[in-house]
Order: C-alpha cells, then structure tokens, then sequence
C-alpha cells in the first residue's frame, strides 16, 4: 500500500533484486492474452514500472499431452526462453525414497526390480522412452513419481502407519489401480507379495532379532525391501530424535541418543550379516546422510566411533559395513573422522 493508501505490486522492491527467483508454475496452463504480456517480462525484464533484469526468471510447463488444461506454447514465449526437456530417471526417484524416508519400501523395491519400467506412463513426448504402460486415455488413472507417492501414503494408512504393516489384497488392489493404472498395479502386485517375507523392522532396530540367526531369505527382492523398510524407519526415530530435541549425549546406554544410534548400529550390522554388504551399504551411506543434514555432527562421530564393543557395535564393525564406499581404509578415514 502506497502513501494514497493504493494497492501497488512491486515484489522487486520487496524482496529485493538478485536475491530470490520468479516462478511461474504451469506456463502453458495461461490464456493466449496472458502470455502476450508476459513476453514483455521475458524479453524486457520490466513489467509496468517494475524492474527484474536481476532476478532469475524460471517456468514450468507440463506438455499438453500431459494436462487437458495446457497448451502447447506459441513461438514468439519460446523464442524468449531456454528451453530444457526434463525426465527424471528411477534412481532419482530411489534417492529420494531413500532420503525422505516416505516412500513405501515396496513400492521403491518396485521399481528398483523393475527398472523404473512402470516410474511413469510413455507420454509421446517422450519419443523411444522404455516405459511400459502406454499414455493413458482420458479420465484414466496412469503412473507418475506424483501419483506413485499417494499409493504410498495409501499404503502406510492400510498398514497402521508402519511400511512392515500387511495390507490385505482386497484393499491393495484398488487402491493401487486407483492410483497408478491397471497394467501398473498389476505388475506391482507380485512385488507385494514379498513383504509377507520381511522380518520385525522394530525388533531388529532394538536387537530383538540377530542376523545370523535369522537370515533374510536369498531373494534380491526380499532383500532390498527390508533394506528399504529399515531405512524407512531410522529415518523416522531420527526425525523424532530431532523433534524431540535429544541431545548427544552418549553416557548413558538408557539415553535417548545411545538408544538410537545402538539401533542404527544393529540395522545396518543385520543387513550386512543377513543380505549383503552393498545392501547395507546403501542403507548406512542414507541414513548417515540423514543424520548429518537433521541432527547435530555429534551423531555422526559417535556413530563411527563404535557404541556398544561387548556386543560388536564398534567402529570397525560399522566401517565394514560402510567399506564400499572407498577405495581404501585411508579414504574411509577421511570420509567419516
């Protein structure tokens, strides 16, 4: 509001030039006028009396065989612009899963088997893609990393909030259609079928259930997704540990932070006896990386430095497990401290 109490818009005098990005979402989605005058922005940098030759100017744009709602961009706005065809790749999807912790294990095992066939539907965009489900019809539901993860939100629902949760193939079944299509669902339905071969993730966490004891079965699947299924679940004690505000403070084995890095310990050493070191190394390498950007670079020393020596939580055990990432012990050492 100006001094004669009218409405101005000025976003770079209130932000600030060079320090924040405009972002205009979903371009194509704007009626022919709108683009009309955006082109001025795009070209000009100036909108009215504003001036935006120092901030970044970016747009998204779905292809109109994507949204009923878009079209496709005319000449004089692409003409304007640097153009960038983006996919996303399965391991970009994997990575996230890994990283965010709120991706359904099965799901992400899914795609791991599958080699991200099924991530999203071949839109005719993109021209000799691999994907396996055809572009969809209209009112047709079809896979994407989007309605992958309301599948996934589903399926932690059914299962009572925990990703070892069974849900029933009644309920499965048109929920996961419901979500990602028929041929999708389909085919994700004999990866499910796999979680009924998963152990506790909780009794293993607490050390209730020893790998040498119970080996995880010899199928890769099986074994991916109870790598998954406990990352899944070190990433939400250590989310809670940073809710909770748990100090690291390890002289006590009844504290809060002792008993959460005993039960990374005794995850990532279960995956290594009970599956692989590649699968336990993939599991370490996400939740270090979880720890080191939510919590406090006390966790990640005395992660490293070993918690419990009587019952094999010691550092050697857990580099071990975390090896091959490095060349050598020398790189490991200056990885982790």
């Amino acid at each position: 509001i100006d001094e004669n109490n009218s409405t101005v818009f000025t976003p770079t005098e209130t932000f600030g030039r060079g320090k924040f990005n405009l972002f205009l979402d979903e371009l194509n989605n704007a009626q022919g006028t709108t683009l009309a005058c955006i082109q001025n922005l795009l070209s000009a940098r100036q909108m009215g009396g504003d001036d935006y030759r120092d901030v970044y100017i970016v747009a998204a744009c779905n292809p109109p065989s994507t949204n009923n709602l878009a079209q496709d961009l005319n000449q004089p706005t692409v003409s304007r612009c640097l153009n960038i065809v983006l996919d996303y790749t399965v391991d970009d999807f994997i990575n996230y899963a890994m990283e965010s912790g709120s991706i359904h294990p099965a799901i992400t095992a899914f795609h791991k088997k599958t080699s991200g066939q099924y991530l999203q539907a071949s839109w005719d965009y993109l021209a000799g893609s691999s994907y396996a489900v055809a572009e969809p019809a209209q009112n047709e539901p079809y896979p994407c990393p989007r309605s992958w993860s309301a599948a996934s939100d589903f399926m932690f629902a059914l299962g009572g909030g925990k990703a070892s949760g069974a849900v029933s193939y009644d309920m499965l079944r048109p929920v996961i259609e419901g979500t990602v299509g028929i041929t999708a669902a389909s085919s994700f339905a004999q990866t499910y079928a796999y979680m009924t071969k998963i152990p506790d993730i909780e009794a293993i966490f607490e050390g209730k259930i020893d790998a040498e004891k119970n080996p995880l079965a010899d199928e890769v699947a099986v074994q991916y997704i109870t790598m998954m299924s406990i990352v899944n679940y070190c990433v939400g004690q250590i989310d809670e540990a940073k809710r909770l505000g748990v100090a690291a403070r390890f002289d006590s084995q009844y504290g809060k932070a002792f008993k959460l890095l005993a039960g990374i310990h005794r995850s990532i050493r279960f995956l290594g006896l009970g599956a692989s070191p590649e699968i336990a190394t993939m599991a370490a390498s996400s939740v270090v990386t979880k720890i080191r950007t939510t919590l406090t670079e006390n966790f990640i020393g005395q992660l490293f430095r070993g918690i419990d020596p009587k019952k094999g939580l010691t550092r050697d055990d857990f580099v071990k497990w975390s090896r091959q990432n490095a060349d050598s012990r020398e790189n490991i050492d200056s990885q982790i401290g």
